[in-house]
């Protein structure tokens, strides 16, 4: 949710939470073998909409303190401290990269099994065990700066 103050988009406030899945055709909460996007679980309204509105809540308090906070210290001060907050963040990432890390580059395939022989399934397809191959590969600069490949 886009937050603004005298006009001007000062931050973004998110609120996340868990929204179960019910109903899938497959057990789990990430379905590989469902057919299509209506496959991966009912909608169930009102725990939904209760979630929806938990969420919205949160950002609008986030709004709300943070009108408190720049009336009390100003909107330069906020803006400044939430430069140094990301700044002070972003050393601190690198700084663990360079101590805890060496350069270099790893692959690797991570297998996920999927068991789902005998099982009740909707589609005849989905009938069949199998392993997914998920390979990866990451590379650690000299910079500390990293690059990941799916």
């Amino acid at each position: 949710m886009p937050l603004f103050y005298d006009g001007k988009l000062i931050a973004w406030a998110s609120c996340v939470s868990h929204v179960a899945d019910a109903g899938s055709v497959t057990p789990g909460s990430i379905g590989f073998l469902n057919p299509d996007c209506y496959s991966d679980g009912l909608p169930i309204s009102m725990e939904r909409v209760g979630d929806a509105r938990g969420r919205l809540a949160g950002c609008l308090t986030m709004r709300q303190r943070l009108e408190e906070v720049i009336g009390k210290y100003g909107l330069d001060f906020i803006l400044d401290a939430g430069k140094e907050y990301i700044e002070d963040s972003r050393r601190y990432a690198v700084g663990r990269v360079k101590t805890q890390t060496v350069p270099g580059r790893i692959r690797k395939s991570q297998f996920k099994d999927l068991a789902m022989k005998g099982k009740r399934v909707l589609l005849a397809k989905q009938d069949i065990d199998c392993a997914f191959n998920l390979p990866m590969e990451l590379t650690i600069n000299a910079d500390a700066s990293v690059d990941l490949s799916l």
